[in-house]
């Protein structure tokens, strides 16, 4: 049976001096008779009891673990009484969403539908006692929010209503039968004839208005922050948007959807440092993919024209705004057509993604937060074209080696010096890739607003792309930069076994250096070009950066699910 003297013991008095003052009285005022029973309050005293215990268990549970001990109690009393608050079942029989579609232009002001009994359920969010009687909720599923309007008036008795909706505090999750209306004042919701808790909250959940501010806090309680703010629910409904569109889009250009391992013996497909583990009962070490490319390229080898994989690629790298050591990618290969039909391609599928995603071809978009400048991303196509090679001379205002040359120490050291000259940061081993790469990210990718093709990549840096067929030194390959990003890369695939093991053979000594986000030689991979790649072309797209775009936010972690945080 409950009792007010156990529930002021757990409670702190300088917390809620208010609140335990009143358990106190009752129970003085019950230890002498003056109450028949713990539970036959007089009404005023039981209201006032009531609407202190909402109001301060907001207010003066500030560190949330006597909020959470009072709810415990209170919930190992709700079972006492023979009630269950995790029901094993509750049948809705309409969502949020539909309901708000079916019924928002079906009710006028005042207006009721007693006949249409319906059962929904949803998180409350919040809580407005207007009376003892009357009592308005929001209730949030997913993204969708809905008023319900509960009355004391369709209960037997008042004391069997404020049992009810007593038990009910903000993050419980609970059942709702009733019937649409639109109240006085033209709000779309439901009157309850029934309801009931299908799992409480525990814990204090934040103020609406300020929310989880703390990021590290709102990633680290993800669940929290997903049912309070709705714009990092859309942040991830955007993400899964972009992913059917794309999904949708190849398959409807016949392209085969393929499954390719995550753990590898080589994680080759990428320069990038791989994640690695051990298999017992193989005794040998794998590595957590970096790219599908290569399986997905045996794919090809196997028979099929056109594959492609959407999935999670884990690469052992650094984190910052853009970058998170575990993303999301599609990458596609198709056999037909040519390397500029294939810049088409990416063109159109980019294109039509964000025209039919955004409504229009152009994003809004704030690099610097909600607070910095707003540009204009504009995704109509063609897009602009550059050829790396002649841009970087503009922009350094020299001519640089000659691409076929750049295998050698002098140009080597030419890239060094400009590096230096320029303040460029470069890390040891500083090799001619990563000294170029360097050099292409400073001068070109950072100023790219509007999506742009960076073409005609140096060879050096492009160890799976085949050669350019006119420019000895450059290869078939181009990326799309967005706002600084990369959100593609794409080359014609290099099938010729002999040069494809020249080019693993030039990262080995790279490696040899200190690079270890150079690639190692595959021997599998080279045997199966052996029997014979046919011309193919591949493209590989950030889909997490794209999602970025589309929701107007600067930090990646925003529109990952889970994001990998520091443990304390």
């Amino acid at each position: 049976m409950f009792s007010f003297r156990s529930a002021a013991s757990i409670l702190n008095p300088e917390k809620c001096p208010r609140f335990c003052g009143i358990l106190l009285e009752v129970t003085r005022m019950t230890s002498r008779n003056k109450f028949k029973g713990t539970v036959e309050l007089k009404k005023e005293k039981l209201r006032k009891l009531k609407n202190v215990m909402n109001k301060e268990t907001e207010e003066k549970f500030s560190n949330g673990a006597d909020y959470y001990k009072m709810r415990c109690q209170e919930i190992k009393h709700f079972k006492e009484r023979g009630q269950n608050p995790y029901p094993h079942e509750f049948e809705v029989t309409i969502s949020l969403e539909d309901f708000v579609n079916r019924y928002t232009s079906s009710l006028k002001k005042g207006q009721s539908l007693k006949e249409d009994i319906l059962s929904v359920s949803g998180r409350i969010l919040s809580i407005r006692k207007s009376s003892s009687k009357l009592i308005f909720y929001v209730l949030r599923e997913r993204k969708r929010c809905i008023q319900i309007l509960a009355s004391a008036s369709l209960y037997p008795s008042n004391e069997e209503f404020l049992e009810i909706t007593d038990t009910f505090k903000r993050g419980d999750i609970i059942g709702i039968k009733g019937y649409p209306c639109r109240s006085k004042c033209g709000e779309l919701s439901i009157v309850p004839i029934n309801m009931q808790l299908l799992a409480p909250c525990l814990h204090l959940i934040p103020d609406l208005y300020y929310g989880l501010k703390n990021n590290n806090t709102r990633f680290k309680e993800r669940c929290v922050d997903l049912f309070i703010n709705s714009k990092s629910h859309d942040a991830l409904t955007i993400h899964s948007d972009i992913r059917e569109f794309i999904r949708n889009y190849l398959v409807t250009h016949k392209f085969f959807d393929a499954e390719t391992p995550i753990c590898v013996a080589n994680p080759g497909g990428a320069n990038a440092k791989p994640f690695m583990t051990h298999h017992n009962a193989l005794d040998m070490n794998l590595y957590l993919r970096v790219s599908p490319e290569l399986n997905l390229k045996k794919l090809i080898i196997g028979g099929h024209k056109r594959v492609f994989e959407i999935g999670r690629v884990f690469r052992n790298e650094g984190i910052d705004k853009i970058h998170h050591p575990e993303f999301t990618m599609c990458e596609f290969y198709m056999t037909d057509g040519n390397h500029s039909g294939l810049l088409k391609f990416v063109e159109n599928l980019l294109s039509e993604m964000i025209k039919t995603l955004n409504g229009s071809y152009i994003i809004k978009y704030k690099p610097d937060g909600l607070e910095g400048k707003e540009y204009d991303i504009d995704f109509t196509p063609p897009f602009k074209r550059i050829k790396i090679w002649p841009a970087l001379e503009d922009a350094l205002g020299i001519k640089l080696p000659d691409p076929k040359t750049l295998n050698s120490t002098e140009a080597n050291q030419i890239f060094s010096n400009l590096c230096n000259n320029y303040k460029i940061e470069c890390s040891v081993p500083r090799t001619t890739v990563r000294l170029i790469s360097k050099l292409i990210e400073h001068f070109l990718e950072g100023a790219l607003v509007n999506p742009t093709f960076l073409c005609e990549h140096p060879e050096i840096i492009s160890p799976l792309a085949k050669s350019h067929p006119e420019i000895e030194g450059l290869a078939q390959r181009f990326e799309v930069f967005v706002m600084g990003m990369e959100i593609v890369n794409a080359y014609s695939e290099l099938n010729d076994p002999k040069e494809q093991r020249k080019k693993f053979e030039a990262q080995l000594c790279d490696r040899a250096v200190g690079d270890d986000e150079a690639l190692i030689i595959d021997e599998d991979y080279l045997k199966a070009l052996e029997y014979g790649l046919p011309v193919t072309h591949g493209c590989g797209v950030g889909i997490d950066r794209l999602a970025m775009l589309l929701t107007n936010v600067n930090s990646i972690k925003e529109v990952i699910s889970f994001p990998l945080l520091k443990t304390e």
